[in-house]
């Protein structure tokens, strides 16, 4: 499972971009909290869609609270953080 580290402007066109490049099966997006894609839903139900017509399995790992539900309202599974 290959990992993306996404920036607070990335938008759903650049992420859609760099989920095809890694060409991988499944993928985890960590999205730093109040990052731009995060800020409303539709973003993320567009993203979805996007990466399902690629084919693509992808998680979401973020500490924004809202983005979390924004992630799992669009049909994102989410990535906790390993306790220690």
């Amino acid at each position: 499972m290959k990992t993306i580290y996404l920036n607070l402007e990335d938008d759903v066109a650049k992420i859609t971009a760099k989920v095809k490049a890694q060409r991988g099966e499944e993928l985890i997006l960590v999205i730093p909290k109040e990052a731009q894609v995060l800020a409303d839903s539709i973003n993320l139900r567009l993203l979805k869609k996007q990466v399902d017509m690629l084919g693509t399995k992808v998680s979401i790992l973020t500490m924004d609270e809202t983005g979390q539900v924004f992630a799992k309202e669009a049909g994102f599974p989410l990535k906790r953080l390993p306790k220690i």
